[in-house]
């Protein structure tokens, strides 16, 4: 579950809000995040914040003097994700529980700031949109994965469709285990391993799809590194 070693973009907004995207960000390590701007490229954080605020805008029926008080905490927002993944980048499993941690510290943090400028209405709303968001997130992670099996092996329609909740229940399970080891009190002597969790899941996942597979595409499957967790950011 390594992230991107090269690129690293702050956002590509949704078509359901990308205010909410920000807030919802990366429940899915990477899927947030759009990879066609290079990491030592500093972004227009001006530019990003009309443009989040603009896919947010009529859905929120947010007024002018709202946007001018949202523009500046949008790119603070911004600029901290930024350097959030950048801190992370190219670095192995082990460190997927303090990403996605300070990654929602960093979301409710953003989401206290907006409170006092949104009305109730409209701060109901955030939490409608950024369910949205969290759904597609994991939908865009799934079908990254169903689509490099289907390039590789060849799966046919059904096997896809059989293939589909496989996924899904594979991301829920993994953030479910990167969720407890945020939440894990103690020392590191009391905290279940993560790499042997998620290597479990990887086994179980596999042991499914093998049912979907053919033979010969489950020895490619194998073979190639497709395995579940080979490439988990959907990459």
């Amino acid at each position: 579950m390594k992230l991107a070693a090269s690129r690293l973009s702050i956002i590509r907004f949704s078509a359901i809000g990308g205010l909410a995207l920000i807030l919802a960000g990366a429940t899915a390590p990477g899927g947030a995040f759009a990879a066609d701007t290079p990491a030592a490229q500093e972004p227009d954080w001006g530019r990003q914040a009309d443009q989040v605020l603009a896919a947010s805008k009529a859905r929120l029926n947010l007024t002018e003097p709202q946007v001018t008080s949202l523009k500046p905490i949008v790119e603070r927002h911004l600029r901290k994700l930024r350097g959030l993944f950048e801190q992370y980048t190219g670095q192995g499993v082990a460190v997927m529980p303090a990403l996605l941690g300070e990654f929602r510290e960093a979301r409710r943090s953003f989401q206290s700031n907006l409170e006092p400028i949104l009305n109730p209405a409209q701060m109901q709303e955030i939490q409608v949109m950024r369910g949205e968001v969290d759904q597609e997130i994991k939908k865009a992670f799934c079908e990254a994965r169903l689509k490099r099996l289907t390039d590789r092996l060849g799966l046919s329609a059904g096997q896809a469709s059989a293939a589909r909740p496989i996924l899904s229940d594979e991301y829920d399970r993994r953030m479910a285990i990167l969720s407890f080891h945020i939440n894990a009190q103690g020392g590191p002597e009391t905290r279940r391993p993560l790499g042997p969790e998620l290597q479990q899941v990887r086994i179980e996942v596999d042991a499914r799809l093998g049912g979907v597979l053919t033979p010969a595409q489950f020895q490619t499957y194998k073979a190639e590194g497709t395995a579940t967790g080979a490439a988990p950011n959907g990459g």
